[in-house]
């Protein structure tokens, strides 16, 4: 588990969002307490991991994929539970806010996703309940 260690790595974490009337509230929240990464590998990762996390707006989730991570555990759009890397680039960006800038992804970028558990899971103590459900789809946890 992992802690932005300050508002400003939650706001470059999330820089394609810079200017957006969210922005702030959002690194705010980011950076509230502890949050957890981790690199995740399966075939096509990207892509199974959105499917497995749902749509961004929980209550959009439940209902056009109600088994969906942000189903069961998100809030609202903000805090939603959990991210998911969007594309192999972003996936090389956002690791290196976990991991150490030595790491070398396991597999190759389409096989790797980045996954961050959202720290209102964290304080909830359902972080263990998530991982749960990102390993019954099959994940390889490589890094956390």
């Amino acid at each position: 588990m992992s802690k932005f260690s300050q508002a400003q790595h939650a706001d470059e974490f999330y820089a394609e969002h810079r200017g957006k009337p969210f922005f702030s509230d959002l690194c705010n929240y980011m950076a509230s307490d502890v949050v957890t990464g981790m690199e995740l590998v399966k075939e096509n990762a990207i892509g199974a991991f959105r499917d497995v996390i749902g749509p961004t707006d929980p209550a959009e989730a439940k209902v056009q994929a109600r088994n969906s991570i942000r189903a069961h555990f998100g809030a609202d759009g903000m805090r939603n539970a959990i991210h998911g890397s969007g594309s192999g680039s972003e996936f090389q960006r956002e690791s290196s806010f976990f991991f150490s800038k030595a790491f070398a992804p396991t597999a190759a970028f389409n096989n790797c996703t980045c996954a961050i558990i959202k720290p209102h899971i964290v304080q909830s103590g359902q972080a263990g309940q998530v991982i749960d459900m990102i390993l019954q789809e099959g994940f390889e946890i490589s890094s956390m």
